[in-house]
């Protein structure tokens, strides 16, 4: 079912200077429109499907003329036919804590449920929000009838199996969520060492087989780091604390977000200064003490690096033989330390950094964990990161006409970064209160980091690397990508200016 605030089917709407959303009519539609855009755009550009509509994506700014594409795309989805779906047959537990009550709202039991599961067919609409998560479509009787719940919870386990708003789901990892905990279920739906790393895929159809009782689902670990040709040990670290890259690209359709630096402007200096280093640490706090245990060559940006109790240059490389390492402070919400030819750790779907939202990637460091390095670059003598005004430039979201007031009223609107802010989003608060939206919903769309949601509450949220792939809140702007790594320097309590510009605008004054 359309929802109010939804593209129109061939309409589309720009996500800052990097993504186009384009609307369709259903699930099926959507998949075939992605299929024709593989064979008309360039393999660098990410493609994610959806209930009812389809993303491209760049690292770079797209030239308005990619439109021409999507419409020589439509044309070819039209005569594509769909591909035959893979059936599935999934075990599940109805032990749910939250069965009873959706119960006694419904005015069922969990012997109707149970009877329900076991004899509907439904579809996999989409992959998304968290890796190998399935949104599963189809005649779900009383069940449909269940709404999001009104608080969600931080943590659901994996494997647990959820229904809300028309659709049932199971939790490939533990990740927030806001739906009715029905059951569970001992199915692996995503494995990163799988050829096929989603179990499901849009289109699939799955049935379920009800039993008394089944083995808790186990989520997939990473292999230990080599210890060979260590140079770093890490002797204390705090919480949140991991090594960045790149980040993941090609996987947002099966729900696999990007996962790359907070601060990429930052980050990417770093990388430069140390001769093109694989990737460097994030400390989201001071704190982390290193332990020198072979000759290497170390720098920071964003952090004051502590040397046995001397304070060391930022941004300029330094060769160390022996000795200990101390974040002591931060310019930021982060910093970043680097190392020349490492850090390297295993690479998970092709990168190093680990997903706060899904926990995919080799793991936040921890003490006793030893880092190595590979072959060194030419270093530079010393970088540096501008600041300029505490501002962040925004272009119009697909849903910005959810707000009552217009889009002029967030132009020059002053927020403070609220808590709790982390890699998956940042909070705002709003001094004159929250903004005011009308009623209505939309059917969840893919996201960019960057894309600012609007909740229910008027408070809105812009969404980190770590974020979702999929969103179901309205999309009222997008931070443009010279302004990223400002975004990712935000701390809590920090206040930040809001400005409204133009594509053409977002595109010049692209790094």
């Amino acid at each position: 079912m359309r929802r109010s605030f939804d593209l129109t089917p061939g309409e589309t709407a720009w996500l800052a200077e990097r993504a186009l959303l384009i609307g369709t009519e259903s699930p099926a539609a959507s998949r075939q429109l992605a299929r024709a855009l593989k064979s008309v755009l360039h393999e660098e550009i990410e493609i994610v499907p959806a209930l009812g509509s389809v993303l491209i994506e760049s690292t770079t700014p797209l030239e308005a003329e990619v439109e021409d594409r999507v419409k020589s795309a439509w044309s070819l989805s039209e005569s594509d036919e769909e591909i035959t779906p893979t059936h599935h047959r999934l075990e599940v537990v109805l032990d749910g804590e939250d069965l009873p009550e959706a119960c006694d709202q419904l005015g069922c039991t969990p012997g109707d449920v149970a009877q329900l599961l076991s004899a509907v067919d439904l579809e996999v609409g989409v992959v998304g929000f968290s890796p190998g998560f399935g949104y599963l479509v189809g005649e779900l009787g009383a069940l449909a009838e269940l709404p999001r719940r009104a608080t969600p919870r931080s943590r659901v386990p994996a494997g647990s199996l959820a229904a809300a708003a028309e659709q049932l789901a199971i939790y490939p990892q533990q990740s927030p969520g806001g739906w009715w905990l029905l059951g569970r279920s001992p199915a692996r739906l995503f494995d990163p060492w799988r050829a096929a790393p989603s179990l499901l895929a849009a289109g699939d159809r799955v049935e379920f087989r009800v039993l008394k009782d089944a083995p808790h689902a186990q989520e997939v670990s990473t292999p230990e780091p080599a210890r060979s040709g260590g140079v770093l040990a890490v002797r204390t670290t705090v919480p949140g604390t991991l090594v960045v890259d790149d980040g993941r690209r090609g996987y947002a359709a099966i729900g696999v977000g990007p996962s790359g630096p907070a601060d990429p402007e930052s980050a990417g200096a770093l990388r430069a200064l140390l001769g093109g280093a694989p990737g460097v640490i994030e400390c989201p706090a001071p704190g982390l003490e290193l332990d020198v245990v072979a000759p290497c060559t170390v720098a920071s940006v964003g952090a004051a690096l502590e040397l046995d109790g001397r304070i060391l240059p930022e941004g300029r490389p330094i060769h160390l033989s022996s000795g200990r390492l101390r974040v002591v402070r931060l310019r930021g919400a982060r910093g970043y330390v680097g190392l020349a030819g490492g850090p390297v750790l295993p690479r998970v779907l092709g990168s190093m950094a680990t997903s706060m939202l899904s926990r995919l990637g080799p793991g936040f460091l921890v003490a006793g964990q030893v880092l190595c390095a590979d072959e060194v670059g030419a270093l530079q003598t010393q970088t540096s990161v501008r600041e300029g005004p505490q501002e962040l430039r925004l272009v119009p979201g697909p849903h910005h006409r959810v707000l009552l007031q217009g889009m002029h009223v967030l132009d020059g609107l002053r927020v403070t970064v609220g808590a709790p802010s982390n890699r998956v989003g940042l909070r705002l608060h709003l001094e004159q209160g929250p903004l005011e939206r009308s009623e209505g919903e939309v059917t969840s769309v893919p996201v960019i980091t960057g894309a600012i949601q609007l909740p229910p509450d008027g408070q809105p949220v812009i969404l980190g690397p770590d974020r979702a792939t999929l969103g179901g809140y309205p999309l009222i702007a997008c931070v443009i990508g010279a302004d990223l790594g400002r975004l990712g320097r935000l701390a809590e309590g920090d206040a930040v200016t809001l400005r409204m510009v133009d594509l053409d605008e977002a595109r010049r004054v692209r790094p």
